[in-house]
């Protein structure tokens, strides 16, 4: 077994989201590991307890940062930046994950995501947007509650994300709050469709014209350059 399929074993959450669709597995030299999909590639490389995930797609770089557990820090950790440089004017999505070992199956899932998207040049970043999700559990007695707080820029939109549950719901409120239609919130889809979940909180980006805010400064700055 290589490092790469062992670590896919070892971390099921953190690889099902890094090599999703990616096929084509090949050894470029030791401890680096290529993926290929419709002709991009994705690149992965073992070095310490530090995973590097690199990737090109349509002119979006991708650089993510992996800190694997070890004997001064039991947590697994991910630093993830997508680059998008539009004639000299940048757009940068840094998300950075904290994943936590469940007691119940010893599988790492993401408690804490902050997700910060920054637009303008080297310079200067002259928009900043951030959101954020938190998990926790306590015990009342004998049960057990879970609750995950929301937030964009320091707004609190839990109430919108109160009925997205499960380990991975830090994950699926990401990907509601993106707009990221995949099979991760198919059962939120259904929870949409039926009324039972606000459809606002899918896409909340482009509800509230965060998205429009964001593409219009980035089309107004290439025209200028």
């Amino acid at each position: 077994m290589n490092e790469l399929t062992m670590n896919i074993q070892k971390y099921p959450v953190l690889f099902s989201r890094i090599t999703n669709g990616w096929e084509g597995l090949y050894t470029e030299k030791e401890r680096t590991y290529h993926l290929l999909f419709d002709g991009y590639v994705l690149k992965i490389r073992f070095g310490g307890n530090v995973i590097t995930i690199n990737k090109v797609v349509d002119g979006v770089e991708t650089v993510e940062f992996i800190e694997l557990p070890d004997e001064k820090h039991k947590d697994l950790r991910s630093m993830e930046m997508i680059t998008e440089n539009k004639d000299g004017c940048l757009k940068v999505d840094e998300i950075r994950r904290f994943y936590k070992k469940s007691n119940e199956d010893n599988i790492y899932y993401v408690t804490d995501l902050l997700f910060d998207t920054k637009i303008g040049t080297n310079e200067e970043f002259e928009i900043k947007n951030s959101f954020e999700a938190h998990s926790r559990e306590s015990m009342v007695g004998d049960i057990k509650i879970s609750t995950t707080k929301v937030s964009y820029n320091k707004n609190d939109i839990s109430g919108m994300y109160k009925k997205v549950e499960g380990p991975l719901r830090v994950e699926k409120v990401y990907d509601l709050y993106r707009g990221n239609a995949c099979l991760n919130i198919a059962r939120e889809i259904m929870l949409m469709n039926s009324g039972l979940l606000d459809e606002k909180c899918f896409d909340y980006r482009s509800i509230n014209g965060v998205k429009a805010q964001e593409d219009e400064y980035l089309n107004s700055k290439t025209k200028k350059i």
